[in-house]
């Protein structure tokens, strides 16, 4: 399955970050007007924004409902940053749940929380398998983090298999390029995302560096002018405009 889908028409509930929250999301599911099974008496269906997990005491909980909900045809969901995470083996802060080497470190600040089993393990791995990173119709556009035109067309021809594998060399090729930018990396903060790199500059003057069509800065500027159509989770909203360039081979 590809990595861009198609949004049904109709009414949709969109539902962000959940982070384990498991009673949180019912009860927004409530506020929405859906039941238990997610119907709605207005056939609206619902959307999940990514980041199902990690933090929050409920992670595999929200694993099954978020599970149920895509499979009944009543919901559809994209791939958020921590379920990358979990794709590309990579246990961050929050996610002891899943990775036994951080369930001990995670006590502290996250506990109680449930533990997955080595099936439910196995089950959400698959799962993610299945989902894409974006969803589209004419009038609307779902991503976690932030719709870039350039990096969203790069991966219209990817397939959901495999996709740790491919954003571990995608990874790379942004480390080969910090290492290549070493003098002025110290002021970008990288974020992975496919297709390209998104970076956030941390101040407001953009770096004089030469275009290069893999790279977008996203600076971070009170007041970005983001597309009303675009809806998004956890960062930045919006195509490129007169904020964004792009980045290169630094010329300082």
């Amino acid at each position: 399955m590809s990595l861009v889908q198609a949004l049904p028409e109709g009414p949709l509930g969109i539902v962000g970050d959940i982070h384990g929250e498991y009673e949180a999301l019912h009860g927004l599911l409530r506020h929405l007007g859906s039941n238990h099974a997610g119907q709605h008496s207005e056939g609206r269906q619902l959307v999940f924004v990514g980041d199902f997990f990690d933090r929050g005491p409920h992670s595999p909980r929200v694993f099954e409902k978020v599970r149920t909900l895509v499979d009944s045809g009543r919901a559809f969901a994209v791939l958020g940053n921590h379920e990358i995470n979990l794709l590309r083996n990579d246990p961050k802060d929050g996610a002891g749940w899943f990775f036994e080497s951080r369930t001990q470190k995670d006590q502290e600040k996250y506990a109680p929380f449930d533990v997955a089993s080595a099936a439910s393990r196995r089950e959400i791995m698959c799962f993610l398998t299945t989902l894409p990173l974006a969803l589209e119709r004419p009038d609307l556009r779902v991503v976690h983090a932030a719709w870039l035109d350039t990096s969203i067309d790069a991966i219209r021809g990817h397939t959901t298999e495999s996709l740790g594998s491919k954003f571990d060399r995608w990874q790379a090729a942004a480390d080969q390029l910090i290492e290549h930018n070493a003098s002025c990396a110290d002021r970008w903060v990288k974020k992975c995302w496919p297709g390209g790199i998104v970076w956030k500059i941390r101040n407001i003057n953009p770096l004089p560096c030469q275009p290069t069509p893999t790279l977008i800065v996203f600076p971070e500027i009170p007041g970005y002018d983001a597309k009303p159509s675009t809806v998004v989770a956890g960062g930045l909203v919006g195509k490129e405009s007169r904020y964004a360039g792009y980045a290169g081979s630094c010329t300082r």
